[in-house]
């Protein structure tokens, strides 16, 4: 169970949530900071899950006042506050970051491809549960696919799920980059491509439900 929530841990880390740190001479740490959008409850859920995995490590995490619209989301149709979780700083973090995504202290998960071909010799449930993260973070539910948008790491995404069984996943490409990893949405459901105890808006979207 704890290696699962790692790897779900892991792939947030890549998506959603923010770090911040620094690197010493003899010593580096960080901390993650999760804001997640209020205009869908169940993200709330998504944060709480979060949080868990977080505590399995040992590290404390707590949820602050909400963030309230800044910048240009201010003049946005339906500006909304988001959802706010801080952990504590831990040499844990800046490992996970540095060595479980081979990202150095000077590149973001949002520019720079992680490198993880680490992860293609762990068990089954821990390919999944991280590539559950990263749809529970960055995917879209269409009409017959879901695209999970990571684009330093789109290929990366793909050959993971087609190391789970996903003969549809494919990598999108514009302009020779790869930018999106679509996988038919009902093959999609049968792995499920969402994680079942977080069952974000876009879980029951991805099963045609409505979310509770």
């Amino acid at each position: 169970m704890k290696s699962d929530l790692l790897a779900y841990l892991l792939a947030v880390m890549t998506g959603d949530a923010s770090k911040s740190g620094d690197a010493q001479s003899r010593f580096a740490s960080m901390n993650i900071d999760l804001q997640l959008s209020k205009k869908q409850p169940t993200n709330e859920r998504f944060g709480n899950f979060v949080c868990m995995c977080v505590n399995s490590l040992g590290i404390g995490i707590h949820r602050i006042a909400d963030k309230q619209p800044t910048g240009a989301t201010r003049y946005g149709r339906a500006p909304s506050p988001a959802y706010r979780w801080i952990s504590e700083r831990s040499p844990l973090f800046a490992w996970m970051f540095n060595v479980g995504l081979g990202l150095q202290w000077n590149q973001t998960t949002s520019y720079d491809q992680i490198h993880v071909e680490w992860i293609f010799s762990t068990p089954r449930s821990f390919r999944l549960r991280f590539i559950q993260g990263l749809s529970d973070s960055d995917a879209t539910v269409k009409p017959s696919e879901v695209v999970i948008t990571s684009v330093p790491n789109a290929n990366l995404v793909t050959e993971l799920l087609q190391s789970l069984g996903m003969t549809t996943a494919h990598t999108i490409r514009e302009e020779g980059k790869e930018l999106r990893t679509m996988v038919n949405r009902r093959q999609s459901a049968t792995l499920p491509v969402f994680n079942e105890f977080v069952m974000s808006y876009r879980y029951h979207k991805m099963l045609g439900h409505k979310p509770n």
